[in-house]
């Protein structure tokens, strides 16, 4: 009787152990072919971002050489995707600004203008020059995330010691990049940019307001930190154009009388013939 019990018993074990090998298989090939899914999924939609062929190298590192030559070891150049097109990134070292371009039938597009480029080489430049002159300042840029590239390139500047900012003002207005600036553009410069600069005390209010990088729209959004800083928010517009300076020693001197009207001064330097004046610094009055 016990040795029937003890068959039925080790009959009943072995039944259980070959349905868990049943399902031990069968999840083995569940995982398999997920695996296969994926992996077919992943090439489909990779596949636009991979060199896979000898050509498809040999014309990537034809295209970065000729990037590097032509724009300099100052950035870095990145292959990105290619799909109809080549797609590339062109990023400062010393900002966190990017420019994209394209490759495509052989020919280099700027989908902002080749211009935009130059404006990213300049804004390097300018950062460097406050770098070296020990300026304080910080760079925005318009994008609504960081997935995205900002079309306009934001740098705020401290205003802290006078001197020293003009000489390193001056430096920037003299910079051989500016006439690049508006490549193949009769009309308007493609690549936008500011160049914002505050009082120190409002610099240090401003840039504590901001906690991104990026989503920065331009100086409206700065003087809009300022003019809501008090509860009594009164008045159309958030700053009124004072005065326009040359570049030169007096570029932050504001002498005119309804200068004393305003609570805040903004400065900021623009490019362009104004009324023939040049390159300008213009004054800006918040709050009255």
């Amino acid at each position: 009787m016990k040795k029937k019990k003890d068959d039925a018993l080790e009959e009943t074990n072995e039944e259980i152990d070959e349905e868990a090998l049943k399902k031990e298989k069968k999840k083995k090939l569940i995982i398999i072919i997920s695996l296969i899914i994926f992996l077919v999924i992943f090439a489909f939609y990779a596949k636009p971002f991979l060199l896979i062929t000898k050509k498809d190298k040999q014309i990537n590192e034809e295209n970065i050489n000729y990037l590097k030559s032509k724009y300099s070891d100052n950035v870095n150049i990145s292959f990105i995707s290619k799909k109809k097109a080549w797609k590339y990134h062109i990023c400062s070292k010393i900002t966190p600004y990017c420019v994209e371009i394209k490759y495509q039938n052989k020919k280099w597009k700027y989908p902002q203008g080749e211009g935009f480029v130059y404006t990213l080489l300049f804004m390097d430049e300018a950062v460097s020059i406050l770098k070296d002159s020990n300026i304080e300042y910080m760079t925005y840029g318009n994008n609504k995330n960081t997935l995205v590239l900002p079309d306009n390139l934001i740098l705020v500047i401290k205003k802290d010691d006078t001197n020293n900012l003009i000489n390193a003002i001056k430096r920037i207005n003299n910079s051989s990049l500016i006439n690049s600036l508006c490549v193949n553009s009769k009309d308007r410069c493609t690549g936008r940019f500011e160049i914002n600069i505050f009082n120190a005390s409002e610099y240090d209010y401003i840039t504590s307001k901001i906690k991104n990088d990026y989503d920065v729209s331009g100086y409206e959004r700065f003087y809009q930190i300022l003019y809501d800083k008090e509860e009594n928010r009164f008045g159309k517009r958030l700053g009124e154009n004072v005065v326009r300076n040359g570049i030169n020693d007096g570029m932050f001197t504001c002498n005119d009388p309804s200068c004393n009207n305003y609570k805040y001064l903004a400065y900021r330097y623009v490019i362009g013939n104004h009324n023939q004046v040049g390159n300008t610094m213009i004054i800006e009055g918040i709050r009255k």
